[in-house]
């Protein structure tokens, strides 16, 4: 059967893990350190189903994004690599830490794993990346293609 190009099929993965973080040149609460039971999700689209019917096997995707947490963020301190006394202190601790570019906001996090989603599959594309710090507070994170957010 013919697809209607027009549209684009999506499939979301969602992940929940828990990860501590700082953010020192903040004036609030959260120039603390301190944690979250994060959660992330992540939407793939495609213009064509494969040939099992699939955007991309879900089991494939938990799989990869399942990994990638675990090794990275599942149970890690996220640190900005400018925030010296506290790397100082998770390397001399030996703990598990994660260091960002910049500071570990969940706008900055959404930004990375949206790195490391896209391309994983061919012709699939990453349509957007949602992390939550609380139930009520997330981050969306797409990508600006031409044609990509028609009809979103």
């Amino acid at each position: 059967m013919p697809q209607d190009l027009s549209h684009q099929q999506t499939i979301s993965k969602r992940i929940e893990f828990p990860a501590g973080h700082r953010l020192p040149n903040y004036s609030g609460a959260c120039a603390n350190l301190h944690g979250h039971t994060f959660a992330v999700e992540v939407t793939l689209g495609i213009d064509y189903l494969n040939d099992d019917g699939f955007v991309v096997d879900l089991t494939e995707v938990n799989s990869f994004l399942k990994n990638w947490i675990d090794v990275n963020w599942d149970h890690a301190f996220l640190v900005s690599r400018r925030d010296d006394d506290v790397v100082a202190f998770l390397k001399a601790h030996n703990f598990k830490w994660y260091v960002m570019e910049d500071y570990p906001t969940i706008e900055n996090m959404a930004r990375c794993l949206f790195a490391a989603v896209d391309g994983r599959w061919m012709g699939v594309t990453v349509h957007k990346v949602v992390v939550w710090e609380s139930p009520t507070s997330y981050t969306v994170y797409t990508a600006a293609r031409e044609g990509f957010l028609k009809g979103v």
